[in-house]
């Protein structure tokens, strides 16, 4: 059994927006994008990154409000 390989925590503000996603594989491969649903996370993923990671530089992404991505910013609209 292949020994399990932890990816990297990272982040990116967008917008003022603090978004999280994990980042595991080859960064020279082609990336794969993955989006959790409705009540997921990041971590939704880990299986099948975990199997896709030597031929793909895999992204699992925390949507806005979810895990450790920051929630919406509040509107400035009065």
């Amino acid at each position: 059994m292949e020994k399990l390989v932890e990816p990297e925590d990272k982040f990116i503000t967008a917008n003022g927006l603090n978004l999280h996603y994990l980042d595991r594989g080859n960064p020279s491969a082609t990336s794969m994008v993955l989006l959790h649903g409705l009540c997921g996370n990041a971590h939704y993923w880990d299986f099948i990154a975990q199997s896709m990671k030597n031929d793909y530089h895999v992204l699992a992404l925390d949507q806005r409000g979810h895990g450790d991505s920051s929630w919406a910013l509040p509107s400035s609209q009065p």
